[in-house]
């Protein structure tokens, strides 16, 4: 099948997606007699582009309702989009006539099919449903749906095709939006954690009945997005002890950061650790937290060096909170910064201090067994990554000696 020209004028986009002109009163397309009660309309922006809207008038009141804007086609991509928020569009105008038609009978409109997706994300990020970190997940999730110029979509017309182009977006044209100095494109592992992010508003869309069948299911094994298992950063003991030695301007940082190389510990339970989960028996001191990501109870042992980057309990504190930390995105700036002064050129985030205390302790001889209960891993597989991490840094320093000894052989 021939691929359809680009649409490059707003006139262009208006007539070659079946829009009546602006000013024409009647039809979808000029001429035409048309007895559906909304209709779909177009507005020219000095942009250049096209708005598109939902009209209709009963009883002397008009109503329009913008449902996204047909950007100038300067590229396949956009043009995919446009076809997209067309084929929303027509759905959304469909089910708009189907209530008009229900009320005209003396029938309610079918009310949770109108809820829209954004409004539906809103409310499960301002809810308490799913766990903090989801919900911040959710709010980044939403200004992608966004970018993708399909926030009016309602929930009941998301299928599998608005899934693909969906993740198509998110693969090829979607940017990091905390990379505020170099446009970043999304990692396989964050199109991963939204796609995830929108299985579960979906599924609980179908709790709520809102939907019947969650779209996802629609999608074959091999269109889901699939986490990368190897792409893991850690930092080595020569790194770690650069960052000991290295001074920073927060304190808190920086002994919170080494707290969890030490320990294992995610930022969303250092932040949240009290002195009142310190324990001791006759092994020594530990925190037994019950984690947050999992709920699973841990008892996590304190070594000596980790526990020097505890800071000191004040009277008054007994029982409060250990760290004092900002938000996570915060939090990672400073790390970022942190490592930079100690000369070190990985990509570095809080987490990566979990990553080092996994591979420092496999390096340490300890069997993945007992890493895994460290860790509080619920799957012994979790654990092997980091033994495939190791691996691979062993060969890595194991082939250094073909470049020492290529002129000898």
């Amino acid at each position: 099948m021939a691929r359809r020209k680009f649409y490059k004028t707003a006139e262009e986009l208006i007539t070659g997606y079946g829009l009546p002109l602006p000013g024409t009163k009647r039809g979808r397309k000029t001429g035409a007699a048309d007895s559906r009660k909304v209709m779909l309309r177009a507005k020219i922006l000095p942009s250049g582009n096209v708005q598109v809207y939902l009209y209709s008038s009963y009883k002397g009141k008009t109503m329009r309702q913008s449902v996204g804007v047909l950007n100038v086609e300067a590229d396949a991509s956009i043009q995919a989009r446009n076809v997209e928020l067309m084929r929303m569009a027509e759905a959304e105008a469909g089910i708009r006539n189907a209530d008009a038609i229900r009320l005209g009978h003396g029938l309610e409109p079918q009310t949770k099919q109108n809820i829209l997706l954004s409004d539906y994300l809103q409310q499960l990020i301002k809810g308490s449903t799913f766990a903090p970190s989801t919900r911040l997940a959710m709010r980044t999730l939403l200004h992608h749906i966004e970018a993708y110029q399909t926030t009016q979509i309602k929930i009941s017309l998301i299928d599998a095709k608005w899934i693909r182009g969906f993740l198509s977006y998110l693969k090829n044209d979607a940017h990091n939006r905390n990379a505020k100095r170099n446009v970043r494109e999304l990692s396989q592992n964050t199109i991963y954690q939204f796609f995830n992010v929108l299985g579960f508003a979906l599924t609980q869309a179908q709790r709520d009945a809102i939907i019947v069948r969650n779209p996802m299911q629609e999608l074959s094994p091999n269109e889901k997005p699939k986490m990368q298992t190897d792409t893991r950063n850690f930092l080595t003991i020569n790194e770690v002890h650069r960052l000991m030695q290295t001074p920073y301007k927060d304190e808190q940082i920086k002994c919170a950061f080494l707290f969890s190389v030490f320990t294992g510990l995610r930022w969303s339970d250092i932040k949240r650790l009290t002195w009142q989960d310190l324990k001791e028996d006759e092994n020594g001191k530990y925190f037994h937290i019950r984690m947050k990501k999992t709920a699973k109870p841990i008892s996590v042992y304190l070594s000596s060096t980790g526990a020097q980057f505890l800071p000191e309990r004040t009277t008054g504190n007994e029982n409060g909170l250990i760290f004092t930390l900002p938000n996570n995105t915060s939090v990672n700036t400073h790390v970022r910064r942190w490592c930079k002064e100690a000369g070190i050129t990985k990509q570095v985030c809080f987490h990566v201090a979990r990553h080092t205390f996994g591979t420092m302790m496999l390096n340490n001889d300890v069997p993945l067994e007992v890493v895994s209960k460290m860790m509080g891993h619920t799957k012994l597989s979790t654990t092997e990554i980091y033994a495939k991490l190791l691996n691979r840094t062993i060969a890595s320093a194991a082939h250094k000696q073909d470049a020492i000894f290529k002129d000898l052989i």
